[in-house]
């Protein structure tokens, strides 16, 4: 509901791509560099207390941000900080919720688990957006940030229903330095080839190609024409082609994670390139759920091949390096695109990305090949 909001207030306060842009990357680039070291955090915390912790600050973010535009009280720069203050707080908690799950399901069915838990989580993309377009439509913007602070209210009491299956062995040693424990995650990932080229294909997929749900506004109005409402339903179907992939996403095994990244990466690629050439509505919206099921199953099939591969005591860590390169790789995408929008518009824009994507799972999947390893089993 927030990434709806956000852009249709810089909208009414008369600003164009390069802020949305702007607030748009900020919510999404401190994932960046806050999600490491969260790792490192919730390597050491109690998860699930960290959990509910922020979700209250979450609901006191939205609360402030209906105050202040009941008030007439927003301006855009001001809009900026509330979205970097979000971005971090969103930035934290990504890798330690991914983690959790390894605390609530046993081992033998992680991957399972994993789906499952981003199933749940990008069925918000079908309700949040949804729900989102309608309220502001018909009750204005102050209604939906009540309606966000009151999602982080539920969120904390969820949370404190969530009972553990087990728990990570061998905890971080306290007496390791944060900074050493963030070296080793990065060390760590570097080193393993398993670990190292699905991240890197995620994160050129997601500042390249995925990133252009950022300038999707402007897009949406420019473009097809589209009301907050239509704006909402075209995000709603990104977030229903998501939940749709759920189910075969189920069935991954970790030994077939790579073809099934090239495969999503090669879709993430097409689509945006076919939705930078269209001005169908029914078409782009069709378009935009097979953007969506395809960004899901590249995230989806990279998660599951990370937690098959990372040893437990760096999990958040690692988890933390995925955050930063699929969310960060969001917020920097959507800043760089909202910037060449402005400059060479929003078609030469989209169709650069995809091609960048294009090329990139194309090495990839060549570098893939030659090595003769297409598995992903830990170490190989």
């Amino acid at each position: 509901m927030l990434f709806v909001g956000l852009p249709l207030v810089i909208i009414r306060l008369g600003g164009g791509p390069v802020e949305i842009g702007v607030v748009s990357g900020l919510f999404l680039l401190p994932v960046a560099f806050i999600a490491p070291l969260a790792g490192v955090i919730g390597d050491r915390v109690d998860r699930r207390r960290a959990l509910m912790t922020m979700a209250v600050f979450g609901a006191a973010h939205g609360a402030l941000l209906a105050v202040f535009v009941l008030a007439n009280a927003m301006t855009i720069p001001l809009l900026a900080g509330f979205s970097f203050v979000y971005g971090v707080l969103n930035a934290a908690e990504i890798p330690i919720r991914q983690a959790f799950v390894a605390e609530v399901v046993p081992m033998a069915d992680l991957p399972n688990g994993i789906v499952l838990s981003q199933a749940a989580l990008t069925s918000t993309r079908i309700v949040g957006p949804a729900v989102a377009g309608v309220v502001t439509a018909t009750l204005g913007l102050v209604p939906l940030f009540v309606l966000i602070a009151a999602a982080g209210c539920i969120t904390a009491v969820s949370m404190s229903t969530v009972r553990r299956y087990a728990r990570d062995p061998e905890p971080l040693e306290p007496l390791v330095s944060v900074r050493r424990a963030l070296a080793d995650g990065f060390r760590y990932g570097l080193a393993t080839p398993s670990i190292r080229g699905p991240l890197w294909l995620l994160g050129v997929a997601s500042i390249c190609g995925l990133s252009f749900q950022t300038i999707l506004p402007v897009y949406a109005t420019d473009r097809l024409g589209l009301d907050a409402s239509q704006f909402g339903l075209m995000l709603a179907l990104m977030g229903v082609g998501a939940i749709l992939s759920a189910g075969p996403l189920a069935f991954i095994r970790p030994e077939h994670a790579r073809q099934v990244m090239l495969v999503s990466a090669a879709i993430v690629s097409v689509s945006v390139a076919a939705l930078a050439i269209t001005q169908v509505v029914p078409i782009a919206f069709g378009l935009a759920m097979v953007t969506g099921s395809a960004g899901s199953v590249i995230l989806g099939s990279v998660s599951v091949a990370l937690q098959e591969a990372v040893p437990g005591p760096l999990r958040s860590r690692i988890l933390g390096l995925q955050a930063a390169l699929f969310q960060g790789g969001l917020g920097l995408g959507g800043m760089v695109m909202g910037f060449a929008t402005d400059r060479v518009g929003i078609d030469l824009t989209m169709f650069a990305g995809a091609a960048i994507v294009g090329l990139m799972t194309l090495l990839t999947a060549l570098a893939w090949r030659r090595s003769e390893t297409w598995g992903l089993a830990p170490g190989t």
